[in-house]
């Protein structure tokens, strides 16, 4: 019966919409002001106790018709009584607010509103959404039909807030062409940083920078600016900058046409016995180099570290006095890595003036093909041989760029408090971070948008804390909530930030962190392995909800989780699995997200910061190296 009941009130409903859109033809945008009015009239009625001026904003007749509570009322009088019985007092009735309203006036006289309710009591939080018929008679407009949904108490209104809707709406900002890519030292940085700030200060966190949101902090910064040039000599095409090479993100500049060296690994290590250069001129010339390190070691089994690197492998270029370095990915690999935007540089000085490019397995085949050489099958003769193959090509290249760099630059982690409620728990904090910073733009044609990585950590971030301030109890310890700078360089932000704390760490009893939570097809959390108890909450809140966190964990921290792991921090790294399919590249964009993981993600985060700022949780000791 209550199926039943229900399709035919659905039908009610939409013939009712049906009607209205055929007496009214096109659409209007007239009417939303006072479709806003009569809500806030309703929420004061409401919030006054007197349910009489709330019920004003329904029309006062025998065919108004409300859904709810598995219940179909017909008449105003029957809905007015119904109030009454569920709520017969002021403690019953709470505090009423309506959000996220959606108008839309399909003509002079109809209106279709969508929303949300919440009421905040003092033992508990109703909330649900409801679906609104409004029509406009003489008296002004009125509610004819009402469908209003109740959660079913899983849910708190708080976390209930968290939608897929909202998170996305914060990616698309974070990764429109204003942001540029978040470069740590750009304006399109500064913007999304001051962004950030201006919600933090909206939502009501206390500042937590220097004498702000803004932690200051110094960062190498490195723009590629200018019209650059990539073309092979001899040949009319262009190649494209986004598609058939990018710069590396600490590029040198210059301007000049050279020839083209092939120098395997592009490493130089004559006290080890291998050396790419040993037998080649590239004085004045141009380098195209394998941009991973060789999968073998050399006798020593001292491995390669820092030295396959980019900026270290452009320094050896340099000192044998090449003018230039293309990185290409190794070919024999199971899936060379793609074109990416990168500023990860290794160590040593910047090369200000060698260009460093990565280009594609194309591009490398067309430089080779004038020489009748294949670049696989050049890997597979320096593999096997574990001896350099390197040979001057029949190419020239020209090769224009420019760039702006700066040894210090100034940029910021944007930091805000939301105070303990607890006279004692509120000198414990929790942190939750995410980084800010991506890639950047490249001469204003190849954008590196970063939405997984990681406009959805930072949205994740944005979304607890605004459901922490509407919560109808405040957390009892203090959290701080923390968007880093300088991720993408080596942790540069978490790093700074764990150096200079805000909160004293030995009174934090944890660090959340939020990297690549949008993209992928279930949940992962590390920090298994070093916080099991920690790491078993956020299990066992997840079994009893999505069930998408896999059992697969890890130890030590990871990416910005690190230096609050090696302070000696419990820490949680929420990521999605397989989320990495548009890493660094400039496809990484909102429309990749899985916007229902999204969410689950981030409310899995919610109800598990949730848990500890309450007090459940006490600090525990690592486990493990």
């Amino acid at each position: 019966m209550r199926y039943s009941a229900y399709r035919v009130v659905a039908g009610l409903l939409f013939a009712a919409l049906l009607v209205s859109l055929i007496a009214c033809g096109e659409r209007e945008s007239r009417g939303d002001t006072q479709i806003l009015a009569v809500m806030q009239r309703a929420e004061d009625g409401w919030n006054s106790g007197n349910l009489d001026d709330y019920m004003n904003c329904y029309r006062q007749s025998p065919d108004l018709r409300f859904v709810g509570k598995d219940k179909i009322s017909f008449g105003w009088h029957q809905v007015l009584d119904n109030y009454r019985e569920a709520y017969p007092d002021r403690s019953t009735m709470g505090h009423l607010t309506f959000s996220d309203l959606d108008i839309e006036v399909l003509c002079e006289d109809a209106a279709l509103v969508v929303g949300r309710w919440r009421l905040d009591r003092v033992s508990d939080q109703p909330h649900g959404v409801f679906t609104l018929l409004m029509r406009r008679d003489p008296d002004g407009w009125r509610i004819t039909h009402d469908h209003t949904s109740s959660s079913d108490g899983s849910l708190s209104a708080a976390e209930a807030s968290i939608t897929a809707h909202d998170l996305l709406q914060r990616v698309t900002f974070l990764t429109s062409n204003p942001q540029g890519g978040r470069l740590p030292g750009t304006e399109g940085y500064r913007r999304a940083a001051e962004s950030v700030a201006q919600q933090f200060s909206d939502l009501g966190l206390q500042p937590g920078g220097d004498g702000g949101y803004f932690q200051n902090l110094p960062i190498e910064s490195n723009e590629v600016i200018g019209n650059p040039v990539f073309r092979r000599v001899g040949s009319s095409a262009k190649y494209a900058l986004g598609e058939d090479f990018v710069f590396r993100g600490f590029t040198g500049q210059g301007n000049f046409t050279a020839p083209v060296v092939f120098c395997g690994y592009g490493l130089s290590q004559p006290d080890r016995s291998y050396d790419d250069y040993a037998d080649v001129d590239v004085e004045g010339k141009i380098v195209l180099v394998f941009k991973q390190a060789p999968g073998w070691n050399l006798p020593d089994e001292e491995g390669w570290q820092d030295l396959a690197n980019p900026r270290p492998k452009a320094n050896v270029a340099a000192a044998h006095g090449a003018l230039a370095v293309l990185l290409v990915s190794n070919p024999n690999e199971a899936n060379p890595q793609p074109l990416i935007g990168s500023v990860l540089h290794g160590g040593g000085e910047h090369p200000l003036n060698v260009p460093q490019l990565q280009i594609s397995q194309a591009v490398a085949a067309d430089l080779l093909k004038p020489t009748g050489l294949d670049l696989a099958e050049l890997q597979t003769r320096i593999d096997e041989d574990q001896s350099p193959a390197s040979v001057e090509l029949a190419t020239e290249v020209v090769l224009q760029v420019e760039t702006r760099y700066l040894q210090k630059a100034e940029t910021w982690n944007v930091i805000g408090i939301l105070p303990g409620s607890d006279p004692d728990l509120k000198t414990e904090a929790l942190i939750l971070g995410a980084h800010l910073d991506h890639v950047g733009t490249q001469a204003g044609l190849a954008m590196f948008p970063g939405a997984n990585d990681n406009a959805s950590g930072c949205a994740a971030l944005l979304e607890i804390a605004e459901a922490f301030s509407r919560a109808a109890i405040p957390p009892k310890r203090t959290l701080i909530f923390v968007l880093f700078a300088g991720e993408e360089q080596g942790l540069i932000g978490s790093r700074y930030f764990a150096d200079h704390p805000v909160h004293p760490l030995d009174a934090t009893v944890a660090m959340f962190n939020f990297d690549c939570v949008a993209h992928g097809d279930s949940l992962r959390v590390g920090g298994g392995n070093s916080a099991p108890l920690l790491w078993g909450k956020a299990l066992q809140l997840d079994a009893m909800d999505q069930n998408l966190m896999t059992m697969g964990t890890w130890g030590n921290g990871g990416a910005d989780a690190t230096a609050f792991h090696e302070k000696g921090l419990p820490t949680l790294y929420f990521v999605t699995k397989n989320s990495y399919s548009h890493l660094h590249q400039t496809s990484d964009t909102v429309e990749t997200l899985n916007g229902p993981l999204f969410e689950a993600m981030t409310r899995l985060g919610y109800r598990t910061a949730a848990w500890v700022a309450d007090g459940s949780y006490q600090r525990e000791w690592l486990q493990g190296p």
